[in-house]
């Protein structure tokens, strides 16, 4: 069962900061059909899943975590997929609201 990350757990896989990933060639795990049981529990919409939206790809500097970032219906919110990146395997998700996080909308 893929866990809910606490906001600290969640914090930690940032390392020494994180950089845009999204486009660039390489490896990246495929995450879409260990994540299916994030779409049976309702925590990612069906459509991103059948349709592999994903709004951004960030890695940490040490270059071991990914956090995949999949849309939801509301505006700078996004289920965050924390990856391993080395072991291919998944840490775990966060919800992650920029609204809330840095006030975007009011």
């Amino acid at each position: 069962m893929i866990k809910e990350l606490s906001k600290q757990e969640f914090i930690l896989t940032f390392g020494d900061g994180m950089k845009n990933v999204t486009g660039e060639e390489g490896e990246v795990m495929n995450i879409w059909p260990k994540i299916l049981e994030l779409v049976d529990r309702g925590i990612i919409n069906e459509e991103v899943w059948k349709n592999n939206l994903v709004e951004n790809i960030y890695r940490n500097e040490a270059g071991k975590i990914d956090h995949v970032l999949l849309p939801t219906p509301e505006q700078n919110c996004f289920v965050v997929i924390v990856v391993d990146y080395d072991n291919e395997e998944i840490i775990g998700y966060n919800r992650l609201d920029l609204n809330k996080e840095y006030g975007l909308i009011k």
